[in-house]
This record gives C-alpha cells, sequence and structure tokens, in this order.
C-alpha cells in the first residue's frame, strides 16, 4: 500500500543544557510491497515558524483559526489555531507547503487560497503575516413596510427589485 508516516515532533536531548535542543520529526512517503525490506527512517529537525493571521481591509488580527498546509508528498495538516494575537507558531517539515482557509461564521466568510510558504530546518525561518480575504452575505426580504411594524408582511415584497451594494469601506 501507499503510505504517509509520521513521527511527531519531539525534542532531541544532546545532554548539553547549554544550548537549545532542537526540535525533531519525520513525515515520508512509503510505498509497501511484497519487495520491501530493511526500512530506515531518520528525523530531521523541524522548521519552526510564526504565522500572523490579518484580516483585509482591517488589517485586525484574527484568533481560534487554523490554517491547512498541505504538501503534494507529505500530505495535509493542520496548524493552529491562532492566538489572541493572531499568531499561529508551528513546525513543520521543511520544504515548500501550499496553506489555505475557508472559514465561515455567522454569515461571514474568510478565505486565504493557495498561499506558497518555504521553510527551512530550524527556527531561523522569517515570519510570515497571512492576509484573509473576508467575504460577507447578505440577505433577508427587500419589503415597503406599508403598516410601519418593521417586519415583511404578505403584500409588501417589492416585485423584480434589483440591490445595488458598493464601496470601498470596510466595516
Amino acid at each position: 500500500g501507499d503510505w504517509i508516516v509520521v513521527i511527531d515532533a519531539f525534542i532531541q536531548d544532546d545532554g548539553n543544557d547549554e544550548n537549545d535542543d532542537p526540535m525533531q520529526e519525520f513525515r515520508g512517503h512509503i510505498l509497501i510491497d511484497a519487495a520491501q525490506s530493511g526500512i530506515v527512517w531518520q528525523t530531521v529537525e523541524t522548521a519552526q515558524f510564526n504565522l500572523t493571521l490579518i484580516e483585509e481591509g482591517s488589517n485586525e488580527t484574527l484568533n481560534g483559526f487554523s490554517v491547512i498546509a498541505t504538501s503534494d508528498t507529505l500530505g495535509e495538516i493542520t496548524l493552529g489555531p491562532s492566538d489572541e494575537n493572531g499568531v499561529i507558531s508551528e513546525g513543520l517539515m521543511e520544504g515548500t507547503w501550499t496553506l489555505s482557509l475557508n472559514r465561515t461564521d455567522n454569515n461571514l466568510r474568510w478565505v486565504l487560497e493557495n498561499y506558497t510558504l518555504t521553510v527551512g530546518a530550524g527556527s531561523a525561518n522569517p515570519d510570515t503575516n497571512l492576509t484573509l480575504s473576508k467575504w460577507v452575505e447578505i440577505a433577508g426580504n427587500l419589503f415597503w413596510d406599508l403598516n410601519d411594524d418593521d417586519a415583511w408582511n404578505i403584500g409588501e415584497g417589492i416585485a423584480d427589485a434589483n440591490v445595488t451594494v458598493n464601496g470601498t469601506q470596510y466595516g
């Protein structure tokens, strides 16, 4: 069969208290068949990084959001959620990953489409700001409130009406 093997990140204690012990992990693709033998896996130093999630337009940070990281050969990993400052501090196997997010809450939608992130082993990766597009759903009934009760009633509908929303303001 075709498998992805994962050894979760752990601290490799080198016995020297004078330095930081590196995070190690393994994630790899393996094909198992009758001829397969002598499998050897070796962990590598984790690529550590920080992502800050920012809402387009308002420039506010977003907390409680998770991002999906996808690799063509290493599969899919969920990163996060972001903390109260919008930061996700995570680690991945070094390489190139595609980041995405698609979240909907109460008629609001945030989207990050196919952001490419390349990370190297260790903690020297730069902090990355990710700007999420924000979409809103406008829904409801368009009516002429003939009886001033602030509610739609039979006979108050407006036939063939078009609603146009335009502007560049966020809020």
